[in-house]
C-alpha cells in the first residue's frame, strides 16, 4: 500500500511492462535498498518502480511485526520482491 500511493506511472509506461525490485528492510521497518532484479525494458519505468520504494522509507508495521514474531518478519520480509505493472496502478 505504502508504494503503489508513492508510485506515479511514467508516460513512456505500457500494458504488459513489468519490472521486479527486490526490497531489504530493518526490523524498524526502514527500508535500507532496492535494487532492480528484472527490468522492464524501459529506463524510466524502472527508475519510477525504485523511487516509489525509496520514497517510503519506513514501513512503521514492520516493528511491531518484528518484535511479535522474529522468524516471520525475517522469512518474509527482511527481502521482499516487488512485482510493478503499469496496469496495476488506477489513473
Amino acid at each position: 500500500r505504502y508504494v503503489s500511493e508513492q508510485w506515479r506511472r511514467p508516460p513512456t509506461a505500457r500494458n504488459g511492462m513489468v519490472v521486479e525490485v527486490r526490497i531489504s528492510m530493518l526490523p524498524s521497518g526502514d527500508i535500507t535498498d532496492a535494487v532492480i532484479l528484472r527490468s522492464s525494458g524501459d529506463a524510466g519505468f524502472d527508475q519510477s518502480a525504485l523511487q516509489a520504494v525509496r520514497n517510503v522509507g519506513r514501513i512503521p508495521e514492520m516493528q511491531q511485526l518484528s518484535r511479535e514474531s522474529p522468524a516471520t518478519f525475517d522469512r518474509l520480509y527482511r527481502q521482499r520482491t516487488l512485482r510493478f505493472k503499469p496496469e496495476d496502478l488506477a489513473f
